[in-house]
């Protein structure tokens, strides 16, 4: 009898000493949470985040078993499709948080400090806060995540296109109707993609990367509403090229003379006065380039 009061003695010792390690553990995981009363995830947001680190895992474990680089492409592509939509939740869920970062009660208003440490949460995840402009804020995976993950196994042109998507994300592109990017970045952006069509272009990816290389084009040749790249046209005034923009269109045809690009700034600084500009770019654009 003493023998058995013994062992049951050891048995609840071992499960009172587990319960505690996953309470520390469970505080080790969410002590910003526990310091920080502004972060305050829910058990189901917790869930989701674990989902999205959990889908990672098992994508992994699938690279290891593939040996296909076509068919780690489409694992690829499956893989966003997948993590878009849990990063759909992820914001359904946690929107009230979202909203109160820009709009919660007087005295609340989140600091960088706050921002840092719902990040330390975040990053454990692969997640992020990331602010869009407009007062909206939304969780989205870290930027390189990935080209991380994939690097090793996707073709060469799925790769070179991760690591230019991965640099691109790292800043915000655009917000409240105006680049958050310099127009000398966006000009180097633009020919970072042409450069991947010229080096790939056949790759499956090429309609993709069109696409997004006419978007930049335009927005690089007509500027956004907040931040256009002519001025003037009012009360009678001529139209000028906006000095800054003018110094970066001649620069871009000095660094890059052989982009496809050039014809475009060219043809826009012969017409810029034109009243139907904007029409007229984008039908070149249309015209010259397409979407594939």
């Amino acid at each position: 009898m003493k023998k058995i009061g013994f062992i049951a003695l050891l048995i609840l010792s071992f499960l009172l000493l587990t319960n505690c390690n996953k309470e520390d553990k469970k505080e080790e995981i969410n002590n910003v949470e526990v310091k920080n009363e502004k972060i305050n995830f829910s058990d189901e947001s917790y869930k989701l985040f674990e989902k999205f680190a959990n889908n990672k895992k098992e994508v992994m474990e699938k690279l290891k078993t593939l040996k296909n680089k076509e068919e780690i492409n489409k694992l690829y592509e499956k893989y966003v499709t997948d993590n878009n939509s849990i990063l759909d939740d992820i914001n359904e869920k946690t929107q009230s948080f979202l909203d109160s970062i820009h709009y919660g009660p007087e005295g609340t208003e989140f600091t960088e400090e706050d921002w840092k440490d719902a990040n330390k949460i975040l990053n454990k995840y692969d997640l992020e806060l990331w602010d869009i402009g407009e007062g909206i804020v939304i969780i989205r995976e870290v930027p390189h995540l990935y080209y991380d993950v994939f690097k090793d196994y996707v073709t060469d042109d799925y790769k070179e296109y991760l690591r230019i998507s991965a640099k691109d994300d790292e800043e915000l592109y655009q917000a409240d109707a105006g680049l958050c990017i310099s127009f000398e970045e966006l000009g180097d952006r633009i020919a970072r993609w042409e450069n991947f069509l010229n080096k790939f272009p056949n790759s499956k990816l090429k309609t993709k990367v069109t696409v997004l290389l006419n978007s930049y084009r335009e927005d690089y040749i007509l500027g956004m509403d907040n931040t256009p790249t002519r001025d003037g046209g009012y009360d009678g005034q001529p139209y000028t090229i906006i000095e800054e923009n003018m110094k970066g269109f001649n620069r871009f045809m000095k660094k890059y003379p052989n982009s496809s690009t050039v014809e475009l700034i060219k043809y826009y600084l012969e017409n810029y006065e034109n009243e139907n500009i904007y029409e007229l770019v984008r039908k070149k654009i249309s015209e010259k380039f397409g979407n594939n």
